[in-house]
């Protein structure tokens, strides 16, 4: 038989002592670990992810252009609205006329418009809104502006058709003439957020006016534009 010196046996003393010092230790701890690693998850969870509420609804806004119409300044009236989404895309239709009473110029027009914002839950947003649709426009001036001289007076006009012109027309003679027209109409735009439903915005752009021949150019023109918009969430 081996014999075991006492110093090995105080060893493997030691030894088992600090073996069950450890577990001891182990067990110990391993609930405070357990419990500390629950309430941190529990404390932690609203940390891995935002819930946000989704605004969107309806938007009204009144809005005025000052623009040029037939040569000379003009002021137009018009309102637009429809669905925004995220304070966003707006997708709706809006309709604009002239405001002065004049018979040889007027303008009307209307569509459906489409507005996409940076920035829009923000207190300042930029972005574009535009319109693009169809409308009727009159405008005043002479005979020859229009047409050149009487004997070369082609179709023109919403009947189409050719149009004998050579009957009691001068080049110098005062005329007033109406068509439908093609629009496009972009505008760049800047708005501020007053409270949670009201926004100003204001913006600039350009009026493409086509299909209605030499009044093209009499319709087109730069525009500015100042609204107030109600609603959107």
């Amino acid at each position: 038989m081996r014999r075991v010196t006492s110093g090995t046996v105080r060893g493997a003393v030691w030894i088992a002592r600090a073996v069950a010092c450890v577990a001891t230790i182990a067990a110990a701890s391993a609930p405070a670990t357990a419990q500390s690693t629950g309430s941190g998850a529990a404390q932690g969870s609203p940390s891995q992810g935002t819930v946000t509420r989704i605004e969107s609804g309806f938007v009204a806004a009144p809005d005025v252009r000052f623009t040029e119409l037939n040569n000379r300044s003009a002021t137009l009236a018009g309102v637009y609205g429809g669905w925004m989404t995220e304070h966003t895309v707006l997708i709706g239709a809006g309709g604009y006329w002239l405001t002065d009473d004049s018979r040889d110029r007027d303008l009307w027009y209307f569509g459906p418009v489409v507005e996409w914002l940076v920035h829009g839950d923000r207190r300042i947003a930029f972005g574009g809104r535009g319109l693009v649709g169809g409308g009727v426009g009159r405008a005043g001036g002479t005979y020859g502006e229009f047409f050149g001289t009487p004997q070369s007076f082609a179709s023109f006009g919403r009947h189409g058709g050719r149009v004998n012109g050579g009957r009691g027309f001068t080049t110098a003679s005062p005329v007033i003439v109406e068509d439908d027209f093609f629009v496009a109409e972009p505008h760049a735009v800047v708005t501020v957020r007053a409270t949670r439903w009201l926004r100003i915005d204001a913006g600039a752009g350009y009026r493409f006016i086509a299909g209605s021949g030499s009044l093209n150019d009499r319709f087109s023109g730069a525009s500015g534009t100042l609204s107030v918009q109600f609603g959107g969430g």
